[in-house]
This record gives structure tokens, C-alpha cells and sequence, in this order.
């Protein structure tokens, strides 16, 4: 929805409603007051819903012309009252009349009785255009507890990808302290999958450094190095990384190009590591397999053949 981003800032001034829907599910609708650039284009679907022959709800300025509606969000009533945050679901944006409609709505669309539990004006005091709306509420009640009085702020947060709304009540200290962690818990949450993927990468690394070791250095004792050699990983891969087997995965390249004594030979092990967040890290990744994507650990070791006694 296009709404007017030029009226709608910190500072921002409109009405509000809060209905009482007793329909198919008993919830309260939470309706403010937005600018938008076309009423036409904003109060489209809400046009499109309604039988106007018979519905008795208020019929839209359906011109195309700048002018207000009321964005509105169904609250599940089960829930109310409550100091939690609640999920809301946004639904069509209605007529600015719509602010002093009450009365049945026959069958079809939205069928039950509205009334008005609240209405007052509010004001926009911190916003991050259509992702998080802190707003001052000013009424006679206060969000949706009887008996008090609406002077508090909430805070909506809006995801769009999932047409879901976050409808989140913050008081106080307490308020304070969530309004923070909403804002660094992302940040925490990266920097754990990050400490995460790194240490399957560092143990992936001492793992193969100390495969191609003890591989080489085996190597140099045996009658037969080449044999020795793939053993000698496959048991320390296997002891380090259980799961480890010689696959599409895991590797392991020798060099040995006799078995005189003082010939240097080397050891190279390579493993295919499982990249669990590679749409977050900028890792090279090698391959994928169905959703992961995976990037090479190498570890390399060369000594030379020991005379035999």
C-alpha cells in the first residue's frame, strides 16, 4: 500500500479506533488514521468486498485523490487484556467513516456487530517507514484493559513478506529494555551463527592438519606407504569427526613417487565442510547438496621415507 511519506513522520497526528467485532471470531479491530497519495488505490479491496445494496458500513470516497484511511489490524479478543505483545493480522485498509461506525453487518464480509470499545487520536513519536511504528495513544482506554485510561505507546512492528503484524505494548523500564533486545537481538543472533560455523571450520582445519600428519609420518615407516597412508586418515578423520569417510566429501592425495629411503613424500587431506549459513557469510562455497553449500579444508604434510632396520 502506498501510503504518503511526506505526511507520514515523526511528529505525525491522526485518529484512531478501536471496535469490538463479534463475527465468525470474536477480535478487536485496531484502526488508524494513514495519508495516503490515492484513496482509490488504498480502499480498493475494501470496495470490492462489500455488497453495497445491503452491507449498512459506511461507502468510501473512492476518487483518485490524496486523502486518509484507517489501516486497521484484527487482534484476536482471547488474547486481550494482556501485557504481552500479540500477534495482529493486517487486514484491508477502510474508509476514514469507518472511525464512527457501529452497528450489524449482514451476511457476507465481516458478518456480526461492531461496536466501539475506544477511539481518541494518537501520534507518531519514532518510525522506520512501514517496518516499526512507535505511537503515542490518547483515548479514554488503555489497550484494550477496561477502566483505564489510553496514555501509553506501543510499538508495531511490520513484516511484509509474511502480510503479518506485530502489535507489541512496551511500559516503562521494561518497555525500555525490550525495545533494545528487539533491536540487538538480530545482531546477536548473527553473531552466534557465526561462532558457530566458525568452529565447525576450525575443528574441521586441526582435524585435517593432524590427519595428513600422522598419514605421512606412517607412511614413512610402512612396507606399503600408499595403504598405510588412506588408513592412517581414515582412522584419524573417523576418532576427530565421527561421520568422516572417504566419499565426495573427503579426500586425500599422496605423493610418493618410490619407496627408497630419503624419497619425500607428502600427505594432502581435504574435506568438504558443510556451510550451514551460506546466504549469511561470504564464504567461497565448492558444491552444494540440496540446501547447503560447502567450502574445502586442506591440510598437507611431507617427510621423507626412513631406512627400514
Amino acid at each position: 500500500m502506498s501510503y504518503d511519506k511526506n505526511k507520514l513522520r515523526i511528529g505525525y497526528k491522526g485518529r484512531f479506533v478501536i471496535h469490538d467485532h463479534v463475527a465468525q471470531s470474536h477480535h478487536w479491530d485496531l484502526r488508524l488514521e494513514f495519508p495516503v497519495l490515492s484513496l482509490k488505490d488504498s480502499l480498493t479491496n475494501y470496495y470490492k468486498k462489500r455488497v453495497w445494496d445491503s452491507t449498512t458500513e459506511p461507502e468510501p470516497e473512492f476518487l483518485d485523490k490524496p486523502g486518509t484511511v484507517l489501516r486497521s489490524w484484527a487482534i484476536p479478543k482471547h488474547k486481550l487484556p494482556t501485557s504481552k505483545h500479540l500477534l495482529a493480522t493486517e487486514t484491508e485498509d477502510h474508509s476514514i467513516d469507518y472511525i464512527d461506525f457501529k452497528g450489524v453487518i449482514p451476511e457476507g464480509y465481516g458478518a456480526g456487530t461492531v461496536s466501539i470499545y475506544d477511539k481518541g487520536s494518537f501520534e507518531v513519536v519514532d518510525l522506520d517507514y512501514d517496518r516499526k511504528y512507535v505511537i503515542k495513544f490518547n483515548g479514554s482506554k488503555i489497550n484494550f484493559i477496561p477502566s483505564s485510561n489510553i496514555d501509553g505507546s506501543f510499538f508495531i512492528l511490520l513484516f511484509m513478506k509474511f502480510k503479518k503484524k506485530f502489535l507489541i505494548k512496551f511500559q516503562g523500564e521494561l518497555g525500555n529494555v525490550l525495545v533494545e533486545l528487539a533491536l540487538v537481538l538480530p545482531v546477536l543472533i548473527l553473531l552466534l551463527a557465526g561462532i558457530v560455523q566458525f568452529g565447525f571450520i576450525l575443528n574441521a582445519k586441526v582435524a585435517v592438519n593432524s590427519a595428513s600428519y600422522e598419514a605421512v609420518r606412517i607412511a614413512t615407516l610402512a612396507e606399503n606407504p600408499e595403504e598405510a597412508a588412506l588408513a592412517a586418515v581414515l582412522n584419524y578423520a573417523s576418532a576427530s569427526l565421527p561421520g568422516w569417510s572417504f566419499d565426495e566429501r573427503l579426500k586425500a592425495r599422496l605423493n610418493i613417487p618410490d619407496k627408497n629411503p630419503g624419497t619425500l613424500i607428502s600427505v594432502e587431506v581435504i574435506y568438504s565442510i558443510p556451510i550451514f549459513f551460506s546466504n549469511i557469510f561470504p564464504f567461497s562455497a565448492i558444491g552444494s547438496n540440496n540446501s547447503l553449500s560447502f567450502m574445502e579444508v586442506k591440510g598437507f604434510s611431507a617427510m621423507q621415507i626412513e631406512e627400514k632396520e
